[in-house]
């Protein structure tokens, strides 16, 4: 690997020696494991000599993602290298040749400094992306805060550096990959209230004090936190997306524009093809006049009237942030339309899914076991908003973009419990303290209810 340039001579001896401390001791340097997941991900366990949260066992594992070229490894920032990363590299390199022959990793030596770009926040909202020049400015238009992303055009290629000012004006102490997730769906959160149309699925809505420049900024945020974080937001429509990326709509325009207008409208349309003598008929001309339709409605026309309806709203409508958007297909974004369905399906969490993310030592006490199951029970009962906060509250994130949550326990007393998390390396820590349900379940409902979560872990 050293001949090929994948790795420099210091990097190189630095392996050699890790090496050389694993063969007394009787362990193997490295070993890749069996998971599940898509063929593209792979998993390989390092040696690590040193105890530390992320490696009790003394065991390390790290995550290649082959369609993305991106590493993980919880001792280390994304697209920042570690030992236990350029272990896992030699290993793949010795046994998945292939993976080598194309591009060399995303990841950044540490003598490469990475440019410096900082994002600052204010009740997590971003209200800046700039470089050290003009970060003192203070930008409180929210069209102006993603219009900063228009100010470096070169975002794609830089290392952000994250942090957030509290209400106080104070800065807050949290820092890592962790917070930026959490910037990212925070923002998000706040693209889907005021710049969106729909109710379970979203379409873009054209304002008037959104340029272009505007829109394809914010398809710069897009791209950005799919590259660094694998944060690809996936509430917006599908067949706008299809249009965005493939330039042609591939899914069923009806079902999603069942899931794009209100309950009570999703009724009387469902009705209306299921019976349509039985449906209201004021109700469905109310309808479908709301939709600007101006065709006389029959039972054998009305699926047609709901596609072209349904293609109106999610395609030609937003085609203007549609055409701006197409840049990212054109430069960055390399997905099939399976590929995409089975991506936005992978983000979206479920109960059943989070549990299975959960990871626990394996020599757990009888009241840590107990406490374990009463967090399983806790997730179960979640409903989707919930449980979208409780994954923010573990991640930074409010969608599935991390392999496994370490829970961990501490020993506190009823006084001082509370659920902590550490979102850079996706850790929970929860007392071993609670002797019910009922409690784990009111104390955990009153953080994530409460809204107010400070990182102050660097």
């Amino acid at each position: 690997m050293a001949q090929e340039k994948w790795f420099g001579e210091e990097r190189k001896a630095s392996l050699v020696q890790w090496q050389q401390e694993a063969e007394p001791k009787g362990v193997p340097l490295s070993v890749q494991l069996t998971v599940g997941g898509p063929e593209t991900k792979y998993h390989i366990s390092v040696y690590e000599p040193k105890a530390s949260y992320y490696s009790r066992m003394g065991r390390v594992v790290v995550a290649y993602n082959s369609k993305q070229n991106s590493w993980h490894c919880p001792c280390a920032k994304l697209r920042q290298s570690c030992t236990h990363k350029a272990i896992g590299k030699w290993h793949l390199f010795a046994t998945r040749r292939q993976l080598f022959k194309k591009v060399k990793s995303t990841d950044i030596e540490e003598s490469i400094p990475p440019e410096r770009t900082i994002i600052h926040l204010i009740d997590s909202d971003v209200i800046g992306l700039m470089d050290d020049a003009t970060l003192q400015k203070y930008i409180p238009s929210y069209g102006d805060r993603i219009a900063i992303f228009n100010h470096c055009r070169k975002i794609l290629n830089k290392s952000l550096n994250v942090s957030r000012i509290l209400p106080d004006n104070k800065e807050e102490a949290g820092r890592g990959s962790g917070v930026l997730r959490d910037v990212l769906s925070c923002f998000w959160q706040e693209f889907y209230e005021r710049c969106t149309l729909g109710t379970t699925v979203k379409v873009p809505f054209i304002r008037h004090d959104f340029p272009a420049e505007t829109w394809k900024a914010i398809g710069r945020i897009l791209l950005k936190g799919y590259q660094d974080c694998e944060y690809f937001p996936n509430k917006r429509a599908l067949p706008f997306l299809e249009q965005v990326l493939f330039d042609n709509v591939y899914s069923v325009l009806k079902a999603y524009c069942m899931q794009l207008v209100s309950s009570q409208e999703r009724e009387v349309l469902m009705q209306a093809l299921t019976d349509f003598t039985a449906v209201d008929t004021d109700d469905l001309l109310e309808v479908l006049d709301s939709y600007g339709c101006r065709r006389k409605v029959s039972a054998e026309n009305l699926p047609k009237i709901i596609e072209e309806i349904a293609h109106k709203e999610m395609v030609q409508k937003p085609m203007f942030a549609i055409d701006c958007w197409r840049e990212m297909n054109d430069q960055h974004l390399n997905l099939s339309p399976e590929a995409l369905t089975k991506l936005l399906s992978d983000l979206q969490p479920t109960t059943k899914r989070v549990c299975k993310l959960l990871k626990c030592d394996v020599d757990l006490t009888t009241n840590q076991k107990e406490v374990a199951n009463h967090l399983k029970r806790f997730i179960r009962e979640l409903d989707e908003s919930k449980l979208q906060k409780f994954l923010r509250f573990c991640t930074g994130s409010d969608l599935i973009v991390t392999d496994s949550i370490y829970v961990g326990f501490e020993n506190r007393t009823e006084f001082t419990r509370r659920p902590i998390a550490h979102t850079c390396g996706n850790i929970l820590h929860l007392a071993d303290s609670y002797e019910n349900f009922p409690d784990l379940r009111s104390e955990f409902n009153a953080v994530l209810e409460s809204n107010v979560w400070v990182m102050d872990i660097v």
